[in-house]
Order: C-alpha cells, then sequence, then structure tokens
C-alpha cells in the first residue's frame, strides 16, 4: 500500500487573516512546508514572508479524486469572491493542471480567443477580483522581450483604437478627467535631475564658452553675463576662438519635418473661423485660397460680403473647461 496520501489543506496569512484552500499529495505525515501554488498567494507570501503562514490540514484522503471532488466543495463560487480569500478560482480543477489539461502544449487558434474575448464583453470584475488580480502581478518585472511582444501586440490593427477616433465628447470627458487634482502630477514639480534629463533630451549643441561647457546658450548666456543672441553669433564667428558650439543631435530640431496630421492639429488650435466656400468647407482662409486660386484677403474680403453669398465663414465657439 502506497504511503502517499491527499490532503486537503488550508494555508492562513498570520497577519491579515486571509487564505488559501488547496489539495497536495504528501508522503506520510509530510512536513508542513509547502504553502500553495496560487498567484495570489505566492504575491503575498513574497510580500509577508514565510514565517506569517500556517498550513493546517482539513481532509485526507487515499486518493486524488476524492480530495479534489472536496476541494471542490469547499472552495465554491462564494469563497472565491470572499475577501479573505486567496483562491482565484473555484476549486477541483487540480486534476487538469500540466499534463492532464487537454490544452497541455497547445494554443488557442485565433477564432477560439475572439469568441472567448467576445464570451468577456461587458462583463465587469468585482472589487475584490480586481484587487487579487494586483496582488498576483505586485513585485514582478517584466523583460526586455516580453515588454517588446506586449509592445507589438498594440501596435496597427492589434491597437484597440485603430481606425478610430475619440468623439468630441470623449475628448471633453478625457480632459477634465486629468485636470487638477485628477492629474497625476497635480501638487508636484520635477527635481533638478528630472529638469536637467528633460534639457538634455531637447539638446541640439554644446556650448563651450571659455573652457566651460554649456547645455544651451540660455544657460550660457546667464553664467557669461551676455545675451544668447550674442553667444551664438560669437560662436559661429572665427573671431572668437574661446566661443564654439557643436551639434549633437542627428538632426536640427527646428528643421525637424511635421506630419501633415500633426501640422491639421496645429491649425485646428489656432481655428477661428470655419470657411465655407462654393459648399466646401476650409479650416482657414490659406487652404481655402490655394484651392480656390485667390489671396487670402480677397477670400475673407468675399466672406464679409453679401454679395458673394458662396463664401462664407462662421466663427467656432470653443468651449471654456
Amino acid at each position: 500500500m502506497s504511503d502517499n496520501i491527499y490532503i486537503v489543506y488550508k494555508t492562513t496569512n498570520l497577519v491579515n487573516g486571509k487564505f488559501y484552500i488547496g489539495v497536495h499529495k504528501v508522503k506520510g505525515a509530510g512536513n508542513g512546508y509547502y504553502l500553495g501554488s496560487g498567484l495570489a498567494l505566492k504575491g503575498a507570501i513574497k510580500k509577508y514572508g514565510r514565517d506569517n503562514f500556517k498550513r493546517e490540514t482539513l481532509f485526507s484522503f487515499d486518493n486524488s479524486d476524492d480530495a479534489y471532488e472536496k476541494e471542490f466543495e469547499v472552495v465554491n463560487e462564494s469563497l472565491v469572491f470572499s475577501e479573505k480569500c486567496y483562491n482565484l478560482c473555484q476549486g477541483g480543477l487540480g486534476a487538469l493542471s500540466g499534463e492532464n489539461h487537454p490544452l497541455y502544449g497547445k494554443s488557442p487558434s485565433k477564432e477560439t480567443r475572439k469568441k472567448m474575448s467576445q464570451s468577456q464583453l461587458g462583463k465587469k470584475r468585482s472589487t475584490e477580483s480586481i484587487k487579487k488580480r494586483i496582488e498576483t502581478t505586485k513585485g514582478i518585472k517584466r523583460s526586455k522581450e516580453t515588454r517588446k511582444k506586449i509592445s507589438d501586440s498594440k501596435k496597427g490593427e492589434g491597437n484597440p483604437m485603430y481606425g478610430k477616433s475619440h468623439s468630441k465628447e470623449a475628448k471633453m470627458k478625457i480632459s477634465i478627467a486629468h485636470k487638477g487634482e485628477n492629474n497625476h502630477f497635480y501638487g508636484k514639480a520635477h527635481s533638478e535631475e528630472a529638469i536637467k534629463k528633460i534639457r538634455e533630451s531637447k539638446q541640439e549643441y554644446i556650448y563651450t564658452i571659455n573652457g566651460n561647457d554649456y547645455i544651451s546658450a540660455s544657460t550660457a548666456s546667464k553664467a557669461e553675463g551676455i545675451d544668447p543672441s550674442n553667444i551664438v553669433r560669437k560662436c559661429d564667428n572665427p573671431n572668437f576662438p574661446t566661443y564654439t558650439r557643436k551639434r549633437i543631435s542627428e538632426t536640427p530640431i527646428h528643421s525637424r519635418k511635421q506630419t501633415e496630421r500633426t501640422k491639421t492639429k496645429i491649425k485646428k488650435s489656432k481655428q477661428k473661423f470655419l470657411y465655407i466656400i462654393n459648399n466646401i468647407e476650409y479650416i482657414s482662409s490659406s487652404d481655402a485660397s490655394k484651392e480656390e486660386g485667390i489671396y487670402p484677403s480677397t477670400l475673407i474680403r468675399r466672406c464679409d460680403n453679401p454679395n458673394f453669398p458662396n463664401y462664407t465663414r462662421e466663427p467656432i465657439i470653443k468651449p471654456k473647461l
């Protein structure tokens, strides 16, 4: 007869009273070292230390089937959703782990994953469930490879906002949600080290004045007591050998090209009027003048002249937050 017995055990956190219930195979009386393999439990053990946990045996069986059946009976849905329970799912699933699981060594197809995803749409996790998920990931650092995979999976068509855009109402809500005390930087200030890093990231030249290096013309002007424009002129003038500057960025900041999308955003942010010329809308008089082949000043005069009914402009009223 085998010395192995299967126990349904309970591991309790002596600090906060939270517990985990599982099944474990022991030989003889066992030594009680094993506390459990649940993700939330492992995170708690890492946080509080093994000495703050105690394991006790609730039931003993001579076979695994009876043990898992009892676990399924004890670790039910109501217990899982209890704030005091570390278990993340109902019991009785241990026999389907590892090589015994029907999906061991396999991965669901795209269609299956899509069905699984759609089946979860609209479902809201409880506060207790969210807290448990957070506890399982605390202190875990992802490798560079993992972070890159996650990043790549969210790019292009993998991004949930791919081909979409926020409505004006949604943008307004997002804006309000990040203002004032809701802003993560509210009441804080950048450290000197952070400010230095930000400056260096925007740095185009290194200025060397009388043997001293400066990260910008303004920094050099404060130290040397002369205007920044004079600093730049002297650096570019061979008659001032102690004034030099060296480009350190590959592309000059002032010559970096803006994308069409960025240009449109800038135009819209400065937009005061919407121009409607021959039933076509334009966000600026310059855009309209290019298409219509007339000067912007002429276009504006026509918009304000009732003799040109096909030329109109409407003021854009932006909401005050």
